[in-house]
């Protein structure tokens, strides 16, 4: 589908980048904030380094879904994920 507005286009590489995010971080990392594991040899030694990345993504895919919300206002009203935020 073409982008038909800014935030379209912003919506789209969001959605792309929570789609991707399971590939560009360690494994075992879920949608809903789940864990996830570094991938480097001595995790069971750095716990704390552990913790911190752990942290750092569910912060982050969280604020990235915050975003896809607050831009889907702005989608095309054919597009399949479009929600003027009106209840009926």
């Amino acid at each position: 589908m073409r982008a038909k507005s800014i935030q379209h286009a912003e919506y789209e590489i969001v959605k792309t980048m929570i789609e991707n995010m399971g590939a560009l971080l360690p494994p075992r990392c879920s949608t809903e904030g789940g864990t996830i594991s570094p991938r480097w040899d001595d995790r069971e030694q750095d716990k704390h380094a552990t913790d911190r990345v752990m942290k750092a993504a569910i912060k982050i895919r969280k604020e990235l879904n915050n975003k896809m919300k607050k831009l889907q206002k702005y989608l095309p009203e054919d597009h399949v994920d479009y929600d003027d935020g009106v209840t009926s």
